[in-house]
């Protein structure tokens, strides 16, 4: 016998959205659907196709109302009624369905034991069988509620030929596991807790050896307690915003957990997580490889929640088409502590924090691009952590109240923030940009608009050898105070902010930009490094107003100051272990 379909509904109250349980639902075949036609007995009427309707059947019209009608003939356009007074006519996209002859149910896609047609709905409002792939008509009846008459067609579900473009994986012929289907039970009503269902689903994939777990759409599935996913091969797939888990605790709703030697991804998509206001977290991978979020949608975050989290072992995670929205700031939206992740193509909207980057041990490369950040109180934040290979570009930012990026390494030479290029931004009414243990930034491409902030747009901070090797170029902004590119207003010692070697360019810049450049000899990690040799270069790229640089221990003076004026101005310098001498003075005046 081949492999029997999925038949399953789940009937609710349209006013107050309750489950209708105890109710009938019966199986009818295929039927047809009136076109024109009226008259006496015998009528001809026209139809779009004959559907299952056979001669010699016995039919109704719309719902069972206790008329039916005999099928004399039928051709695959017409069917010819008999067996009744006066006359006939139908409205047109009425649906004519033959009454006999009940499609025979089964317990399972085997089609093993009957059960009963009519079917009668659970507590839940949900009735389910198994029967031969087709089309059907079937009706909703019992007390208290209106003989309405549905059309569905049931077949075998496969996931055919799906191709996963990230990671280049072909899967083919992967059985489909829906929640809602009778063994699993889940309601979908956002009324009772649909945690034990949901995973039950999960279960059976996983066992299984791979899968997806589906959700339909226009669905609300309640969960108070947390998923658990462990099986690399998981798909776990909704239809988009329709398609909401709804936290009823303060819980993380999805946790993926597939072992840290899993090179093929967990996938989650097309998921609306609503938070219910709950200091909940949607979804936490927190082991094995290259996971896929995508298609997600995080909404009605606590104070304290969290959309997306990497953690542990769950490197090269991509987080593609993400949208995070609270009313007023609140929660973080992504927080990733993990190596070769990639953000990309969403927006964060009224966030407490953007995108944290926690990692425990330093990660690398990170990429966060194509990403929309708004009203939050810091956009991209890393605080003191150790990160090699940063690159965020083609963002937008607005109306953020604290920082747009916010970037902080440990202040030691072996785990600063290494190699971050920051491009194609566009800062609209925005706030400063800091830097501090950074060691290789290039910002290209940036333009700041509307600025709120008093303090200058872009500022490097903290103590010795907080930020070096510093490329700006193409920067425009309205801001009265541009960049402070060689040290902190705060800092009360002569410490350079910038490590004295490398070259740093004056490029795109409106107005002065002025700092101090100390001496060379630096303590990190309690080792006096000397940088006996050390070469500073100072190049002016693009007119700006004059730019003043005072350094400290020069062997002409103590301090010299030099003033850069013109495009192509350059000074080099080089440290001899006690005193800065000038190798190279190219226009610049002291």
């Amino acid at each position: 016998m081949p492999q029997r379909a999925r038949f399953h509904e789940t009937f609710a109250s349209k006013t107050t959205g309750l489950p209708l349980a105890s109710k009938s639902v019966t199986v009818y075949r295929e039927g047809a659907t009136f076109v024109s036609g009226s008259g006496t007995s015998p009528v001809t009427l026209t139809v779009r196709h004959k559907g299952k309707i056979a001669a010699a059947d016995t039919v109704f019209i719309n719902a069972v109302t206790g008329t039916t009608y005999t099928v004399d003939s039928v051709t695959d356009t017409t069917v010819v009624l008999s067996g009744f007074a006066g006359t006939l006519s139908p409205t047109a996209l009425d649906r004519i369905v033959p009454s006999n002859s009940l499609p025979t149910l089964y317990e399972d896609d085997q089609g093993g034991a009957s059960t009963a047609n009519p079917l009668t709905t659970s507590a839940t409002g949900l009735t389910a069988a198994w029967l031969a792939s087709g089309a059907y008509d079937h009706v909703l009846s019992g007390s208290g509620v209106t003989t309405t008459l549905f059309q569905g067609i049931v077949h075998v579900r496969e996931l055919i030929d799906t191709t996963l473009d990230i990671l280049g994986v072909r899967t083919k012929g992967e059985p489909v596991y829906n929640v809602m289907h009778v063994d699993f039970g889940a309601t979908g009503l956002g009324a009772a807790d649909d945690s034990a269902e949901l995973q039950a689903a999960i279960d059976a994939a996983e066992t299984a050896g791979a899968g997806t777990v589906e959700l339909p759409a226009d669905k609300i599935f309640l969960v108070g307690t947390g998923l658990t996913i462990t099986d690399p091969d998981l798909r776990f797939s909704g239809h988009g915003r329709g398609t909401v888990i709804k936290a009823d605790a303060a819980i993380t709703l999805i946790t993926v957990n597939a072992g840290a030697s899993a090179n093929i991804g967990v996938i989650i998509s097309g998921i609306h997580f609503d938070l219910n206001s709950k200091n909940a977290t949607a979804i936490d991978f927190t082991n094995g490889n290259s996971g896929i979020a995508r298609d997600i949608h995080v909404t009605n975050p606590g104070a304290t929640a969290f959309g997306i989290k990497t953690s542990g072992g769950a490197h090269e995670t991509v987080i593609e088409g993400f949208d995070y929205f609270a009313s007023s700031a609140a929660g973080t939206a992504i927080e990733i502590d993990t190596n070769n992740c990639k953000v990309q193509n969403g927006s964060i909207i009224a966030a407490t924090l953007g995108i944290s980057l926690t990692p425990t041990t330093a990660i690398a490369p990170l990429v966060i691009q194509g990403m929309r950040i708004k009203d939050c109180t810091n956009g991209i934040k890393c605080a003191t952590r150790a990160l090699n290979g940063l690159f965020i570009s083609n963002m937008r930012f607005e109306g953020n109240t604290a920082t747009d990026i916010d970037l902080k390494g440990f202040n030691n030479s072996t785990s600063r923030v290494l190699g971050v290029n920051i491009s194609n931004i566009y800062s609209s009414n925005g706030v400063s940009w800091k830097f501090e243990n950074i060691y290789g930034l290039h910002l290209d491409s940036i333009a700041l608009k509307g600025w709120i902030g008093s303090s200058p747009a872009i500022t490097f901070v903290g103590s010795d050898q907080a930020v070096s090797d510093v490329h700006i170029s193409n920067v425009t902004t309205d801001s009265t105070t541009t960049v402070d590119v060689f040290a902190d207003d705060n800092l009360t010692t002569a410490a350079p902010a910038l490590r004295p070697w490398g070259t740093s360019l004056i490029n795109s810049v409106s107005n002065a930009v002025d700092g101090t450049l100390g001496s060379a000899g630096s303590t990190n990690s309690g080792t006096t490094q000397s940088d006996i040799g050390t070469i500073k270069t100072i190049v002016m790229i693009e007119a700006s107003n004059s730019s003043t640089i005072s350094v400290t221990n020069h062997e002409t003076s103590d301090p010299e100051v030099f003033t850069f004026a013109q495009v192509d101005d350059t000074l080099v310098l080089m440290w001899t272990g006690t005193e800065w001498i000038t190798v190279v003075n190219s226009g610049v005046a002291t």
